[in-house]
């Protein structure tokens, strides 16, 4: 599966899947250009429950969006490392 934005011809994603593997690449933006240019996504059944979930445990996740491709939330959080983990709903 790709999606290329609106007027591009190039894909700016693409998920790959074998059995329960599943793989999503996508290509980095200037916007995260300074931040680590691979994401690691969680999905999770509850996106507002999961961020209640790290907030009370101390931690600090970005809030949550509902972009196009996830109509039910997703949000990030940072790892000691730099490292992005996203969460976002199954």
């Amino acid at each position: 599966n790709t999606f290329a934005c609106e007027g591009e011809t190039k894909p700016s994603w693409a998920w790959l899947q074998s059995g329960n593997a599943a793989l999503m690449l996508t290509a980095a933006s200037e916007s995260n250009a300074a931040k680590h240019t691979v994401l690691f996504y969680f999905y999770v059944e509850d996106v507002t429950a999961a961020h209640a979930s790290l907030v009370e445990a101390g931690l600090n996740p970005g809030a949550i969006t509902t972009p196009f491709y996830a109509p039910q939330g997703e949000f990030e959080l940072v790892d000691p490392d730099g490292y992005i983990v996203m969460v976002s709903h199954t």
